[in-house]
């Protein structure tokens, strides 16, 4: 076997081992897709990045670009465990969704065009409470469940069936 083999085999263990008995936020955007966004939650923070990043011309000087913006596109999800409880955690959560509407033309004198993008977000920060194990939808029809995944002790087990048992 060669080190490659060994090296994708030890990141898949540590991804593995990485997300096992980790919380996990849900969170459904009914307005767009209906898809279900699932972020784990390790040392009570978790996080979905942006799809994409966009980086655009703000500032002109004679038609040329000399400062840039950047904005995220797509779903972006950011939760901060404050507090739990038994029955609900208290966190801090974040979530936007951008996208690129269209791009607006602008004239600068007889040769020079310049072209601006035009998003649309929605963009929401809570402090919230959100109960354990049960869906809550918020204003703007977003639905979260925050589920609670207890760890578990790893032991000797039989082997599955169909399995000879090990050597002695």
């Amino acid at each position: 076997m060669n080190t490659k083999y060994y090296t994708a085999l030890i990141a898949t263990a540590l991804i593995s081992l990485s997300s096992y008995g980790a919380d996990k936020l849900s969170v459904i955007f009914p307005d767009t897709t209906n898809l279900v966004f699932t972020v784990p939650i390790n040392d009570k923070v978790g996080e979905r990045p942006y799809d994409a990043h966009l980086e655009y011309p703000s500032e002109y000087d004679d038609g040329r670009p000399t400062k840039f913006g950047r904005t995220g596109l797509g779903f972006y999800i950011h939760v901060e465990v404050i507090d739990e409880t038994d029955t609900g955690i208290h966190c801090m959560l974040k979530v936007d969704h951008h996208t690129l509407s269209d791009w607006n033309q602008y004239d600068i004198g007889n040769q020079i065009i310049v072209r601006q993008p035009v998003f649309s977000a929605f963009a929401t920060e809570s402090d919230i409470i959100l109960p354990i194990g049960q869906w809550l939808e918020m204003e703007g029809g977003l639905k979260y469940l925050y589920q609670k995944e207890e760890s578990q002790q790893g032991g000797p087990g039989y082997p599955p069936q169909g399995v000879g048992s090990p050597d002695p």
